[in-house]
């Protein structure tokens, strides 16, 4: 009797799965990433310590360091089965990119229009997390304004279906103010001052730019949910 009794539990509670904003094939299951640096010679000094402060960034955000890195010699990354190639971005922003060996370009900006937030986005994507909006139960907390969106940029709000699921619990909220949630508002949106999102729940707060945007603590407890 006590043996059903744990077996129904168990049907009804461990196994549930929760739906998520992080790729699988993408998590660095090691935990130790290589990775090389892309940047003319006269701004590899400045270049790495942006990446360091992103880094460092990064492990203040999600309460310590749960990753190592190490950058590989000239024609080290040759003999290596996975690494990251951080890129220097000048004039723009950039967006984190798959490359083959499944490793990954990662922008990294000194440019104005940019700011650390979107450094961290684009080395959390290289981590395997990607837009929370993205989730495939999203639909349950948000109202997306097509209405208010250029058809060219409708793809950027097409769910994951790629994304893992989860029994962990970090995953059971949706975080409407993470750092990888877009903003309500939209600059690049059909009229600016219209948001993109609207939260279905009452008295539910969203960044409206993301100049508001910072690691949450259930940024934290997504993070180490794959790499704690």
């Amino acid at each position: 009797m006590q043996e059903k009794f744990l077996y129904l539990f168990c049907f009804f509670f461990c196994s549930f799965a929760f739906p998520t904003n992080v790729i699988e094939r993408f998590i660095w299951n090691t935990k130790h990433i290589d990775f090389e640096v892309i940047c003319e010679e006269e701004d590899r000094v400045m270049f790495f310590k942006l990446i360091y402060d992103t880094v460092t960034e990064l492990n203040k955000g999600v309460g310590g360091q749960f990753l190592e890195w190490k950058e590989l010699s000239p024609g080290e990354e040759y003999s290596k089965k996975r690494y990251m190639s951080f890129v220097l971005e000048k004039n723009g922003c950039g967006e984190t990119d798959a490359v083959s060996k499944g490793g990954f370009y990662v922008p990294l900006s000194t440019s104005e229009k940019c700011s650390m937030v979107t450094n961290l986005r684009n080395l959390m994507a290289s981590l395997g997390f990607i837009y929370t909006h993205l989730r495939q139960d999203r639909d349950q907390f948000i109202i997306i304004h097509y209405d208010n969106i250029y058809n060219v940029d409708k793809q950027i709000y097409q769910k994951c279906y790629d994304c893992m699921e989860s029994t962990n619990s970090a995953f059971s909220v949706y975080d409407y103010t993470s750092i990888l949630h877009f903003p309500q508002y939209s600059i690049y949106s059909k009229n600016a001052s219209a948001p993109i999102f609207t939260p279905k729940q009452n008295n539910v707060e969203m960044d409206e730019t993301w100049n508001d945007k910072h690691f949450t603590s259930q940024d934290a407890l997504i993070f180490k949910a794959i790499y704690g």
